[in-house]
C-alpha cells in the first residue's frame, strides 16, 4: 500500500501523512484515523490466502 492509497481513503493530502510519519507534525485526530486505518489494512491483508510460489530455479 502507498502513501496516496493512505492519504486517499483517510481523505487527507499525503503530504499530511508524510509529515505525521516524520515527526514533523502532531494531529491527534488524524493519527488516530491513521492508525486504524493502517490495523484494518493489516487485518485484511493477513486474511488473504497466499498462491503459492513458484520458484524458478537456474538451469
Amino acid at each position: 500500500m502507498t502513501l496516496q492509497e493512505a492519504a486517499d481513503a483517510l481523505r487527507v493530502w499525503p503530504t499530511t501523512l508524510s509529515r505525521l510519519e516524520r515527526g514533523l507534525s502532531h494531529d491527534s485526530d488524524v493519527h488516530h484515523r491513521y492508525e486504524t486505518w493502517l490495523n484494518s489494512q493489516s487485518t485484511a491483508h493477513a486474511q488473504l490466502p497466499y498462491p503459492p510460489m513458484n520458484r524458478v530455479l537456474p538451469t
